[in-house]
Parts: structure tokens; sequence; C-alpha cells
């Protein structure tokens, strides 16, 4: 089973993710920060990152950073998220989503990185 990590400081948008994402037959594991996130990627590797931009503790960027700094982290696709305007130009990340979510579009870019579950 493919499994996303969602590192998502705002519980109410993880618990959507997962829940949606499961209903579409992924495994979903979440973390409310990115240490957390980068903590969980110490036990298994997921699929696919999903990651907010703006979180306390280690944000979105420091998160994008230590991931493409750390090679066994550097082929897992990342997907940064926010409702803001933010320059991500300089983290090197897979894709983009605006909050608040298209469906469909995040659902078509979850296929398109890892594939249907």
């Amino acid at each position: 089973m493919k499994e996303i990590l969602i590192i998502e400081d705002d519980m109410a948008i993880s618990h959507m993710l997962a829940d949606l994402l499961t209903a579409f037959g992924y495994a979903v594991r979440q973390a409310a920060n990115g240490r957390l996130g980068l903590d969980m990627l110490e036990d298994k590797l997921p699929d696919l990152i999903l990651c907010d931009v703006m979180m306390p503790i280690l944000d979105g960027r420091a998160v994008c950073e230590r991931i493409h700094a750390t090679p066994r982290f550097q082929s897992i696709p990342l997907v940064m998220m926010s409702a803001g305007n933010v320059d991500l130009s300089d983290c090197s990340y897979t894709g983009f989503l605006p909050k608040p979510f298209d469906i469909p579009k995040l659902l078509a870019l979850i296929v398109r990185l890892i594939g249907p579950a």
C-alpha cells in the first residue's frame, strides 16, 4: 500500500487530508510540525510527503532543505502546501498545492507522482 506523510500544523486540515486519502486507498501518517515529520522519516520512508509551508517549530522550507540534504530522502516526492503567497524559489520541491484545496487537482497530482493507491 502506498503511504503518504502529511506534515501540517492545522489538525483540521491534516485530518481532512488523511480521511480523503485513506478513502482513496492510501496509507497515511501525520505529523503536526516539521521536526516530527523528519523524525517519522527515520522510521519508514513514505512514497510522498505533503508539507505545509508555514508551521511552528520547523517550517516547510526547513523540511525541504533537510530532505534534499539527506541522500536517503531525496527520492521522495515533496509537495508543498500554503494558503499564502510564498516564495519557494530557494526550495527544491516536486509540486505545490494552494489552500483551500481543489480536491480533483490534489488527487490528480498524487496519482501523477506515485500512482493510484
